[in-house]
């Protein structure tokens, strides 16, 4: 029993030293549960920091990719943009000798334009010429026929168009020609043979001015030519003109001179010029003598000329 009590007394003891917790002891188990309670929020956070760690790395690295891809594509952009300012620069260069040549085109096509003016300018008067001219030669041609006469024609140049005139006269007209080359006289019969106007034409053979010299010492009054074409040497155009004006009979009283007033196309050849032969396959073009009696011409009281042209169809007044 003694002994029960003892024990009982000092579980009394125990439990009253229990319910008498120091101060210090509270500090303790505070600490002790502050620092498990930190124990665990470390850990907790060391876990969360582990894994925001491993997502920083990551982005480092994804960051730092995505940077040396950006810096890889400025570097590359860069050189295309220098490469394209290349191109631009010779671009403009290239649009402005563009722009140079359109104003030199647009230029010239203003001058065009005029000198087509011009030209369409002396067309209209050669055609008025030209009208005002064919309605004289009608004329002239219906004289002709209603005076019963037998109409002639006088040709000073070869024989290319003398069928040609043949055929526009009347069948008992009669062509004149006067030709320096036998050989283009024999050619040409070839074709006045099967002609059926070819028996209207008759040739002279030799120098111009001595064929013509015949015809005015055999000239008779009455029988003159109605028509004379010269398209002979131009030099000699003012002797044949005066020599057929001048000889009594040699022409009709209403007759008309026409005068070929194109130069000689015979101008020396570059080539010739070149390799130091500038004499070879050389001639005058006649320019100055054809000048000097179309002054002649218009400037006489004595006659009338129209101007068709290149020919010149003269009648006395």
């Amino acid at each position: 029993m003694a002994r029960f009590f003892a024990v009982a007394m000092l579980m009394v003891l125990a439990s009253a030293n229990a319910s008498r917790v120091s101060p210090m002891q509270k500090v303790i188990t505070m600490l002790e549960d502050l620092q498990t309670k930190v124990l665990v929020e470390g850990k907790k956070e060391s876990v969360t920091y582990d894994q925001f760690a491993c997502f920083c790395k990551e982005m480092s690295t994804e960051k730092a990719d995505a940077i040396t891809t950006g810096e890889d594509a400025v570097s590359s952009l860069e050189a295309s943009i220098g490469q394209l300012t290349a191109q631009r620069e010779d671009l403009d260069e290239t649009i402005a000798g563009h722009q140079d040549d359109i104003l030199g085109y647009v230029k010239e096509m203003k001058a065009e334009v005029e000198r087509r003016k011009e030209e369409y300018a002396v067309y209209i008067r050669a055609r008025r010429e030209l009208l005002a001219g064919k309605e004289d030669l009608g004329k002239l041609m219906a004289e002709m026929e209603a005076g019963g006469a037998k109409p002639s024609l006088l040709q000073v140049r070869d024989v290319r168009s003398a069928l040609a005139m043949a055929e526009a006269l009347p069948e008992d007209g009669q062509v004149q020609v006067l030709e320096l080359d036998a050989f283009v006289v024999q050619f040409g019969q070839q074709y006045q043979k099967r002609s059926p106007v070819g028996h209207k034409i008759k040739h002279m053979v030799g120098p111009a001015k001595e064929s013509l010299d015949t015809l005015a010492s055999e000239a008779e009054e009455g029988k003159g030519f109605e028509m004379v074409m010269i398209d002979a040497d131009k030099e000699g155009m003012r002797d044949y003109f005066d020599t057929l004006w001048g000889t009594p009979g040699l022409l009709a009283e209403n007759a008309v001179v026409c005068i070929d007033l194109t130069p000689f196309k015979g101008q020396t050849p570059a080539r010739y010029e070149k390799f130091g032969f500038p004499y070879r396959w050389q001639a005058e073009s006649g320019i100055e003598a054809i000048e000097a009696l179309k002054t002649y011409v218009k400037e006489s009281e004595e006659f009338a000329a129209h101007e068709i042209g290149n020919l010149l169809v003269v009648s006395r007044n």
